[in-house]
């Protein structure tokens, strides 16, 4: 599952993805690199985790089509930065609000904490990094269940997988 969940959604990211993640949070692409490097993957597993069961697959499909994504965001990622573009800043707030806090709950701060120290960037840009992340893989979690079809219980077998 992660392997091939990870290629689709660092595909999905893009090659600017991270350049423009780290200008966006004042870090080099260096650290927003590494960052990126174990945050994609850490999230995927909070998502398995969730889904590895057909209840949690079904309360992971519940969040996943209750919250207000849209899919379009991944047809240009770095249109994301663009000047006057409020997109991130919207993303950002349902991650933070909403998606991070259903995925990791109380263990986000000890999240971020290691993120920042393992990557070498501010304890704010990891925050606003995980907030960006998170409502990312899940509009392409989104995405890729309608193109897909599926149900709770398939998606608890390909998170299982």
């Amino acid at each position: 599952m992660s392997d091939n969940l990870l290629s689709l959604i660092q595909s999905a990211l893009g090659s600017d993805f991270t350049k423009l993640a780290g200008q966006f949070l004042g870090e080099s692409v260096s650290s927003t690199q590494l960052a990126l490097t174990s945050l994609v993957p850490t999230v995927l597993g909070g998502i398995a985790q969730k889904g590895a069961t057909v209840e949690g697959a079904t309360s992971l499909l519940s969040l996943v089509n209750g919250a207000k994504l849209d899919t379009s965001v991944l047809d240009n990622v770095a249109g994301l930065f663009g000047t006057n573009n409020n997109t991130v800043s919207s993303l950002m707030k349902l991650g933070t609000t909403t998606l991070v806090p259903a995925l990791f709950g109380d263990k986000s701060g000890g999240l971020v904490s290691t993120l920042a120290g393992a990557a070498g960037i501010k304890s704010s840009s990891a925050t606003n990094l995980l907030a960006m992340i998170v409502p990312l893989v899940f509009t392409f979690l989104k995405k890729y269940v309608a193109k897909n079809n599926l149900s709770a219980s398939s998606l608890s077998s390909l998170l299982k997988g």
